[in-house]
């Protein structure tokens, strides 16, 4: 999940195992497309799965 309040980028989090999972804001805050601030000031989460897959 992803947390932006009134625009701005606060938090990431992974859902980890279901009850707890991983703070990863400073590593979103390195990916390009992903803006740090919203074009209004909103407030809301935005939920998604991301797979990453290991190169041999």
């Amino acid at each position: 999940s992803i947390l932006y309040e009134k625009g701005i980028l606060q938090a990431g989090v992974t859902r980890g195992d279901g009850i707890q999972g991983d703070e990863i804001t400073p590593n979103l805050k390195t990916i390009a497309g992903l803006p740090l601030k919203l074009k209004k000031p909103l407030d809301l989460e935005v939920r998604g799965e991301v797979y990453l897959s290991k190169k041999h």
